[in-house]
């Protein structure tokens, strides 16, 4: 079995095993959701990508994680908090 298919197929694997690792790790310590100051709630995998991408995110065509966005991630969970979270 390649590891493309073990990760799901389309994703990079090494960035996406490390942003579900990242997404588990912030859960267990802050919860489940992450709040919006512009209002709506997100998982931690949504909140990634509202902040690695805008809040336009949802309706882009977003295929691959990436280096940045694995980067994006541990930044934030050593302190680096966007703006736009509610804490």
């Amino acid at each position: 079995m390649s590891d493309d298919h073990a990760c799901g197929g389309y994703w990079g694997c090494e960035n996406t095993r490390g942003i579900v690792d990242w997404t588990n790790r912030m859960a267990y310590v802050y919860g489940g959701t992450v709040h919006d100051k512009e209002g709506p709630a997100w998982d931690w995998g949504q909140a990634l990508a509202r902040e690695c991408y805008g809040t336009g995110w949802v309706d882009m065509p977003i295929e691959h994680t990436t280096a940045a966005d694995l980067d994006r991630a541990l930044a934030w969970e050593a302190g680096d908090w966007p703006e736009w979270v509610v804490r």
